[in-house]
């Protein structure tokens, strides 16, 4: 007789035991179910805000134009100087609202590259002279130019103007206190090299891993405007150029983002 209460009770431990399992296993489903679903809206969400932004964003644009040709008409001396930064102000807009188009194609699997003969210096001392029309009277921007020449890189222009852009934006974003923002360009074997250093706030370093996550947003500045897009979308179109992305940060004293872009071949032999 005892035996068999002992069985009973190992069958029912055991029915125990499944039980919580399954009930494990219907939660993990559960969330994952919810993930999924948060991330698809996400997507859509991309796909309807880019959609809203960009059809704005170049009307804005095409009337600046208009206005600083001054094709409607003279513009009053005292308003040309503010025709710069609302241009500026109308180009940002278009940037975020194509970082959202290329989120959206990224995830679709639907981004090709329009690759060309690129001169990475001139895209570099363009962007940084752009960005300097919006940062703030306490940041300073300056191009170092340890080349000197022109240096060719194939590639798809307004992607890699992405790329540039938002390393720069953000190391103007996440240096609350102002301070030198340096974009540097160099050589290093058949890869040009893109720096950009802040003496921001830095990173902590169990942060990084997050760094380059979509609608990922860090440290103490998380209410620093912006989608959580950038440096996400940055690395991944880096890497679809064969290049990459690499941080090196200390919290509290600023960090350092550098691009990585293979030369195009005659560029790489003239420096070897």
């Amino acid at each position: 007789m005892s035996h068999v209460l002992v069985l009973a009770e190992q069958s029912r431990e055991k029915l125990e035991v499944r039980h919580r399992h399954q009930q494990e296993a219907d939660r993990l489903r559960q969330k994952a179910e919810h993930l999924a679903e948060l991330e698809k809206a996400k997507s859509e969400f991309l796909r309807l805000a880019s959609h809203e932004l960009r059809g704005p964003a170049a009307t804005l644009t095409g009337y600046l134009s208009m206005i600083e040709d001054e094709s409607l008409g003279p513009v009053p001396q005292k308003l040309r100087p503010v025709v710069p930064v609302l241009q500026a102000k109308a180009r940002q807009i278009s940037l975020l609202a194509n970082e959202m188009v290329e989120a959206a194609r990224l995830e679709d699997r639907r981004l090709q590259l329009k690759r060309k003969r690129i001169d990475l210096r001139e895209l570099v001392r363009r962007t940084v002279q752009l960005a300097g029309t919006t940062a703030t009277p306490k940041h300073r921007l300056r191009f170092d130019d340890a080349v000197g020449r022109e240096l060719w890189v194939m590639g798809d222009l307004m992607r890699l103007e992405i790329v540039v852009n938002n390393l720069v934006d953000n190391a103007i974003k996440y240096s609350p206190r102002g301070g030198d923002v340096i974009t540097a360009l160099s050589i290093d074997g058949k890869f040009a090299l893109v720096t950009v250093t802040d003496k921001g706030i830095g990173i902590a370093a169990e942060d990084m891993s997050r760094l380059f996550v979509r609608f990922s947003r860090l440290g103490e500045l998380a209410d620093v405007p912006g989608t959580g897009l950038g440096l996400y979308l940055a690395r991944e179109l880096a890497r679809l150029h064969g290049g990459d992305i690499s941080v090196v940060s200390t919290p509290g004293q600023g960090s350092e983002f550098t691009l990585s872009l293979p030369l195009e071949a005659r560029s790489s032999s003239r420096t070897s």
